[in-house]
């Protein structure tokens, strides 16, 4: 019942600060039959984001795991986004990312375990696949640049991971890439916007 708990605080956040907060739900492979329903209960609530799921936190290994690949479908259907935290097994992560053409697919943490070159094939391989640069990675010098140069603007999402991180150095490296302000506006909040099915507010 931990997820379904940590579900609920989420989105009783969301409806105390509406204007500032977008919630984000979790699932579990291992209770499909629950993460089914939950998916249900809060997309008919208007809610379109799944995660930052986290395997290792949550005693779950697999991406490509049926049993989570079915919730997901699920997800796809009421036009959700999943973001998740990467793993060391590209392998699997791309089964996922091949499984589900048609669900919109954010991993955290651009470069996570050293896996840029890994991470720029995927977003060129696959349109549903976009990456945040969060947390850690990102903070090579040119790093930024180079990936929109390859991937293009729309594929790179704002993140800080805080509040583990202070969201200072994030914006930071946005701001002194040699970024456009066209570029700048849709990794810091246009991205996020056309997926999530959100507007921001000024």
């Amino acid at each position: 019942e931990i997820f379904p708990r940590l579900n609920r605080e989420s989105y009783s956040f969301y409806e105390s600060y509406p204007k500032i907060y977008t919630p984000g739900i979790h699932i579990h492979p291992q209770f499909p039959k629950l993460s089914c329903r939950e998916v249900e209960y809060y997309a008919d609530r208007g809610v379109r984001l799944i995660g930052e799921l986290v395997p290792y936190m949550q005693r779950w290994e697999l991406f490509s795991d049926s049993r989570l690949i079915d919730v997901l479908k699920l997800a796809s259907e009421r036009k959700m986004v999943l973001n998740f935290h990467p793993s060391r097994n590209t392998d699997d992560m791309e089964g996922l990312f091949k499984a589900l053409p048609d669900l919109k697919i954010v991993v955290a943490h651009l470069d996570g375990y050293g896996l840029y070159d890994w991470s720029i094939e995927m977003m060129r391989k696959y349109e549903n696949v976009y990456f945040d640069i969060s947390a850690h990675g990102i903070n090579r010098e040119g790093m930024l640049r180079d990936a929109v140069n390859k991937v293009g603007k729309e594929k790179i999402l704002y993140g800080s991971d805080y509040p583990g991180y202070s969201h200072t150095p994030f914006t930071s490296i946005v701001q002194n890439s040699g970024l456009s302000d066209c570029e700048q506006e849709a990794i810091f909040y246009k991205n996020a916007e056309r997926l999530l099915g959100i507007k921001i507010p000024d």
